[in-house]
């Protein structure tokens, strides 16, 4: 790449824009002194242990300043392995990480540092910002991913020779300081708006559990029970389900547990409103079942197979499938059909553990499931599922499982037995129909609000974009005309450069700069 110094053919031919007065265009690989990083070995203690050099690797890199890390080595470690020290205000940037799918990462340095293997410094030269060339390369992000990215790695890196080749806009060195210090000032309040919005969604949060504990406990609908009292009709269903119950034990040929399991003991149990009753998931089921651990692949022909990513919100999503590596000899009665609960019974996240979504509607195309899941085949009707589907993300339901799951080998699970007795008030199908009613109304108003905010999220980071836009075309901040022109910087460059050797032999860093295209 050529330098470009207000030549506006060359710079249209490059894909740039026009700089104002003072301006030049200068490769990144030109800016200053690159460093890379190493790993000191971890079996050597003496490198690792009472460290007191920052370590920079990319899970220390989500924030704009780098100052204290994870991790620490000592002296010992940069003196014996491929660690350098990386001086204060240098500009660090992420080389090798699967972030690089859609970030690149940069930071600048408020100490020394020492960098892992993934990184790369850029300690800028004298009359550069290096909170400039940051500000610049968060403009720059997309240009970096798309044309300095490595083909054919296994995992996502940045090509430094393409890196060092990407065009920079150098203002003059006041001009780059009052740049930065507008950009903070607006980024600043935009931070005070996004704070804002982070806290609104975790009330949007809070609201919802809010919502879901009144309503599987009554207090949601205190009111409607003062104005509709009980009748013998209201539990009419739960004789239908008794009765399908039966049904279905009669054309399996056999008894289900759940014809002869027991109520729980209400006893043991928080106090229900006038008219609720407690049942267990067995009692509101008619079989239950492991899934498959058969291989699946995305690119597989088998059957499609539901995975814990698939539950989600008390529902069932059907995108990102996988699909059997190999037949499964399922029935039709097999697939996964309305009226289905599928509950994460095993994972390494304990969080997860519990979560249960329904099937409210055949799938497009044969589903099982996979093992790692159970099925509960709910009796009733789409009423009794969506209730059975808000109580699983209800608080009540989250502290039981808490109690009941266990931990082996890193991973936690809950056990089909301990499911299967997990008590499920259940109110007058009146008050359940007018429950799920209010849940949606407020549920369609907290989905209103979220896309509003998420509306505002997607606005703040366009207004960035915008500013940084701005800042780096020369129209943010007022040009001085007493500032010294990034021309005579360049000139510095020039005359700084590392004397030859020997004569008319080229010093590295001058063939280094030719070839990033710097010519004085």
């Amino acid at each position: 790449m050529d330098l470009v110094v207000g030549d506006q053919s060359q710079t249209a031919r490059n894909g740039l824009w026009a700089l104002p007065e003072g301006w030049v265009w200068m490769p990144l690989g030109a800016l200053g002194t690159w460093t890379g990083g190493g790993t000191p070995s971890k079996a050597n203690a003496l490198f690792w242990e009472n460290g007191t050099v920052p370590w920079v690797s990319p899970k220390d890199m989500k924030v704009e300043i780098i100052g204290e890390t994870e991790d620490k080595i000592t002296p010992e470690a940069v003196a014996s392995s491929s660690a350098k020290y990386v001086p204060e205000g240098s500009v660090l940037m992420v080389m090798r990480s699967g972030i690089l799918r859609h970030s690149f990462p940069v930071a600048v340095t408020d100490r020394v540092v020492t960098l892992n293997q993934d990184l790369r410094a850029l300690a800028p030269r004298a009359g550069i910002d290096p909170r400039y060339i940051a500000r610049y390369l968060a403009l720059a992000t997309q240009r970096v991913l798309h044309e300095c990215s490595k083909d054919g790695t296994t995992v996502n890196s940045i090509e430094v020779s393409a890196l060092e080749r990407l065009p920079v806009p150098l203002a003059p060195l006041s001009e780059q300081r009052r740049i930065v210090a507008r950009i903070d000032a607006l980024f600043s309040e935009i931070g005070v708006g996004e704070a804002a919005l982070v806290e609104a969604r975790k009330g949007l949060e809070t609201f919802r559990r809010a919502l879901l504990k009144a309503a599987v406990t009554g207090e949601l609908t205190k009111d409607w029970r003062a104005a509709n009292p009980t009748n013998d009709r209201d539990h009419d269903l739960l004789a239908c389900i008794e009765r399908e119950r039966a049904e279905k034990a009669s054309t399996r040929g056999r008894s289900p547990r759940s014809v002869d399991a027991l109520p729980p003991d209400a006893r043991t149990l928080p106090a229900l409103p006038d008219g609720w009753i407690w049942e267990t998931l067995e009692r509101l089921s008619w079989a239950s079942s492991y899934g498959t651990s058969v291989k699946c692949a995305q690119d597989a022909h088998g059957d499609a197979v539901l995975r814990i990513p698939n539950i989600r919100g008390g529902e069932i999503v059907y995108g990102d499938l996988k699909f059997a590596t190999t037949d499964l000899r399922l029935t039709p009665n097999d697939f996964v059909a309305p009226g289905d609960l599928l509950v994460i019974r095993t994972n390494g996240s304990e969080t997860l553990i519990g979560r249960g979504g329904i099937c409210d509607r055949k799938p497009d195309q044969p589903t099982y499931f996979a093992s790692y899941l159970i099925r509960f085949r709910l009796l009733g009707d789409g009423l009794i599922w969506r209730w059975v589907s808000n109580f699983f993300e209800s608080p009540p339901v989250r502290q039981w499982m808490t109690r009941k799951i266990a931990s082996s080998a890193g991973q936690y699970n809950v056990s089909q037995s301990n499911l299967a007795s997990l008590p499920i008030p259940v109110p007058p199908f009146a008050e359940m129909s007018e429950i799920l009613r209010r849940i949606s109304d407020a549920v369609v108003t907290s989905a209103d609000t979220l896309a509003h905010l998420e509306a505002e999220v997607t606005d703040a980071a366009r207004l960035k974009q915008s500013i940084l836009k701005a800042a780096f075309e020369g129209r943010l901040v007022p040009q001085h005309a007493a500032d010294e022109p990034a021309s005579v910087l360049l000139a510095r460059f020039a005359a700084d450069r590392i004397p030859a050797k020997r004569a008319g032999a080229k010093s590295s860093r001058s063939k280094g700069l030719a070839r990033l295209g710097y010519t004085s």
